[in-house]
């Protein structure tokens, strides 16, 4: 139960990042304000990766980011079946990452969860 509420964690940490980098795309920013962003994108990725690395932290992390964006698209978009799900950058690098790195507890759980979600494309 604590590798969910960790990766709900993430989750809102992750998608709080994704929605300010992309306010924050349409400004003009400081050079302190983009190595600001760079070191919470690292220490996002690394908590990400570190969630990824064993099967129960892989498992907590997909129940809470697939319910996540499930709810916030059917809440968000009435008619979802043209909308497209974006993975954040940050989240595919990490995925890619632990794939290379433990490719037996990673593929099999990210594909089971995402089908189970509804995630087939």
């Amino acid at each position: 139960m604590k590798q969910v509420q960790y990766g709900s964690l993430l989750t809102e940490e992750l998608i709080r990042f994704e929605n300010n980098n992309n306010n924050n795309n349409n400004k003009t920013n400081e050079d302190e304000d983009e190595e600001s962003i760079r070191q919470q994108q690292q220490l996002l990725s690394e908590s990400i990766q570190a969630q990824l690395s064993h099967p129960q932290g892989i498992r907590g992390f997909m129940v809470s980011y697939l319910t996540s964006n499930e709810n916030d698209e059917n809440e968000n978009d009435d008619d979802d079946s043209t909308k497209k799900t974006t993975i954040p950058k940050i989240l595919l690098d990490a995925l890619k990452s632990q794939a290379e790195i433990n490719p037996d507890d990673l593929i099999p759980l990210a594909c089971t969860y995402g089908l189970r979600f509804g995630l087939r494309d």
